[in-house]
């Protein structure tokens, strides 16, 4: 033994080499009589003596004293801080009880060292985690343990329900989809944040292109991202003559809106001033062009929609003159 170390928990081997007629171990008052003796070591802390005795046929002794030194193991443990999440990042911190040196970490197939480990895992699943401690005397225990990873949750960004407004802005509805998290946080740049899944927000008729960022927070604390380029197009006016002369000499003869070309959906409805509809078209190259109608002035209103769906409502009057 020449004063070995042994940790609570080794299997200590004890063998005597040219054994006599009978052998005799005692470790304290402990005794063993036999060639090959064998135990885990589960005595307190100290140092310990070892005598063998042998004996011959002829009654002759033999001693031999020796001995050895037991120290406790350190007990692993650790605590992990950060939400279980794919791509959040995890603190493991020692929590090891008993004399203590060093720390060795073996996270997936990355080692660290030291009384604290991060580690960010980029996939969803199990996880596994060995932590091995070593004492100030060389005694060593690990523990194999693993976490549920979860993933990262994939929002996007729903963009609808543009609309103009008489001062010239338009209204977009942003909504984060699905509509199953537990926390929305926009980021709209200069238009500001918000917290709700659905926001509006109304831009002036100024043409330019702007990124919007949504990060959505899911019932297990963990966190994604959408981001959205939108191009912000310049205001498309919607003009009516106001005034018309429908007398065939193919000079201004009807009533319809400029720019036709430029408009996906419509619809126009001309009063007179009775409140009788005495037109109506859903098609924007279609003018109103009428034969036998008194002149005077006519009301029309108009829903006009453009290629980057912002529709709005037109009304005004026109004056037909013979």
């Amino acid at each position: 033994l020449n004063d070995s170390l042994l940790c609570t928990g080794d299997t200590m081997k004890l063998s005597a080499t040219n054994p006599a007629d009978s052998l005799r171990w005692n470790i304290g008052e402990a005794s063993w009589p036999q060639t090959m003796w064998s135990r885990e070591v589960i005595e307190p802390t100290g140092h310990y003596s070892v005598l063998l005795t042998a004996i011959a046929r002829n009654g002759c002794k033999a001693t031999l004293i020796s001995g050895f030194s037991v120290q406790n193991k350190p007990r692993p443990g650790y605590t992990v801080s950060g939400n279980l999440c794919q791509s959040n990042e995890l603190v493991f911190t020692d929590t090891t009880s008993g004399d203590l040196n060093s720390v060795i970490w073996q996270i997936d197939t990355q080692a660290r060292t030291g009384s604290k480990a991060t580690y960010k895992p980029s996939n969803p699943g199990k996880l596994g985690i060995m932590q091995t401690v070593i004492s100030s005397f060389g005694c060593m225990d690990s523990v194999y343990t693993y976490l549920n990873i979860y993933p990262m949750p994939k929002p996007w960004i729903s963009l609808t329900g543009t609309q103009y407004a008489d001062d010239g802005k338009y209204k977009v509805l942003f909504a984060g989809m699905p509509d199953t998290f537990r926390k929305y946080s926009w980021n709209f740049g200069i238009f500001g944040t918000s917290n709700q899944q659905k926001q509006h927000l109304e831009f002036n008729n100024v043409e330019f292109t702007d990124s919007f960022h949504l990060l959505v927070t899911d019932q297990r604390g963990c966190q994604g991202k959408a981001d959205s380029i939108m191009k912000i197009p310049g205001l498309t006016l919607y003009l009516f003559p106001t005034s018309f002369t429908p007398n065939g000499d193919g000079i201004n003869d009807e009533f319809k809106i400029a720019g036709p070309e430029y408009i996906k959906q419509f619809k126009l409805h001309v009063f007179n001033r009775w409140g009788e509809k005495v037109f109506y078209t859903e098609d924007p190259y279609e003018g109103w062009q009428p034969a036998m109608a008194l002149p005077g002035m006519y009301v029309y209103k108009a829903v006009v929609q453009d290629f980057y769906s912002r529709w709005k409502e037109v009304k005004g009057t026109v004056v037909l003159i013979r």
